[in-house]
């Protein structure tokens, strides 16, 4: 979400907390939901847009934010990233991930994918992509499971990790399977979290006495190879990435 940062809201942004980011995920918010979730946070009169770019939502908010100070159009942006997806009720969190699919070929999608009571048509998804991978290359789900330990390996080394605790190749492999060669650590959980960004230039971070890191590039880009024709309508991919 970029946004111009005036001087005279500085302090008192840094003060508060945003207290309407847990209300409006999960019930139903469809419109206005950052100007919701900071209403509280010193930040009015901020200009302030709506990023959704489904899985790619974060990383194209910090791209807009990077290009609305590389074009000179603000001098500080703020790229602001959350998600509540945990609930009582499960399966409103994978109704609420499910409207990510064309919602009039929901059936024809399921059907297409093989899907066979998972509840998560993007476990099914990412399945399909896993065995077309695997058609194509010599990848096992072993290799699949090695990606795995190396993701819990960083959560292990972090204390705010959902999970933080190490895992083998082995005790991937032996869960509980959720679609073709995925087993449920290979899967993304429910999770909440939050992150944000501030974008600037150099000299402006300088002078503010901030001790900055490089963004050394970005790529925004929608998925579409031509080996996976054959079903690239069930499952467009939004690709953003930064390094």
């Amino acid at each position: 979400m970029p946004r111009r940062w005036p001087r005279r809201s500085r302090t008192r942004a840094s003060r508060r907390r945003p207290s309407g980011a847990r209300r409006v995920l999960q019930q139903g918010q469809e419109s206005s939901r950052g100007q919701h979730a900071v209403r509280d946070a010193g930040l009015s009169g901020i200009p302030l847009i709506n990023v959704e770019n489904a899985c790619a939502s974060g990383s194209t908010a910090l791209d807009q934010a990077w290009l609305s100070v590389a074009s000179g159009q603000v001098e500080i942006a703020i790229a602001v990233g959350a998600e509540k997806l945990t609930t009582a009720d499960k399966a409103k969190s994978l109704g609420a991930l499910g409207t990510a699919i064309d919602q009039e070929r929901l059936e024809e999608t399921a059907t297409e994918l093989g899907s066979a009571g998972t509840g998560s048509v993007f476990m099914d998804s990412y399945a399909r992509f896993a065995r077309w991978y695997m058609d194509r290359t010599d990848a096992t789900p072993e290799d699949f499971a090695r990606v795995t330990v190396k993701n819990a390996e960083h959560g292990a080394a972090n204390p705010k990790a959902q999970y933080g605790r190490m895992t083998t190749v082995a005790e991937v492999l032996a869960a509980r399977p959720v679609s073709g060669p995925l087993t449920v650590p290979m899967c993304a959980p429910m999770s909440d979290g939050a992150a944000a960004t501030v974008v600037t230039t150099l000299e402006t971070a300088r002078r503010l006495g901030a001790r900055p890191v490089r963004l050394l590039g970005k790529l925004v880009y929608r998925g579409e190879p031509a080996d996976l024709e054959a079903f690239q309508h069930v499952v467009n991919v939004n690709l953003c990435g930064t390094f």
